[in-house]
């Protein structure tokens, strides 16, 4: 009878492999990077999206505080506003962006959002321009330029990004304003 030699050479590799994919697997439900703190407040990375606690319900944003806490907001965007209209160009190339960020900033801040756009449309949909703005009920327009930046005009507020996931991260510091998060 002939004895089988063993491959230990092959036997180390595939025993190798297996525990650095143990421990990868490991790794990513244990990685740092899906969990941060801000003011006491812990966020977790679930899917594509840092969720928090906030005021006693789970709240989902696309950055985390430390993100947007450079980005200037006007003093009027901060806890106590009771209502905002938001509008935008209904021909826009950032609609989803500036969709999924009313849709967002409704949500997480718990104040009806009235959304239309600045000129009649086939939606159906009011016309809500930076003239409706009143200091009970301010616009915000979101509006693709060259700048980055929330900025008032009258009760108007201009929220401007040179791209659509900008205007998400504003909105994001919006939502953290009005909720307290960030002063």
């Amino acid at each position: 009878m002939e004895q089988k030699k063993r491959n230990w050479g092959g036997i180390g590799i595939s025993v190798f492999l297996a525990l650095i994919m143990i421990t990868s697997i490991a790794g990513f439900f244990t990685d740092s990077a899906t969990a941060t703190r801000y003011n006491g407040i812990k966020f977790t990375l679930v899917q594509s999206a840092w969720q928090a606690r906030i005021g006693g319900q789970l709240r989902s944003f696309s950055y985390v505080p430390q993100d947007v806490e450079s980005i200037p907001v006007p003093p009027i965007l901060k806890p106590g506003v009771l209502q905002l209209q938001a509008t935008s160009d209904a021909n826009s190339t950032a609609a989803p962006e500036i969709a999924q960020s009313i849709y967002q900033l409704s949500t997480n801040t718990d104040i009806p959002v009235r959304n239309g756009f600045t000129a009649e449309n086939s939606y159906g949909l009011q016309v809500i321009t930076c003239a409706n703005a009143t200091q009970f009920v301010p616009v915000l327009y979101y509006t693709l330029g060259e700048k980055h930046e929330i900025r008032q005009e009258g009760q108007c507020f201009i929220v401007e990004s040179n791209t659509g996931f900008g205007l998400v991260q504003l909105t994001d510091r919006i939502a953290y304003a009005l909720l307290g998060v960030i002063e």
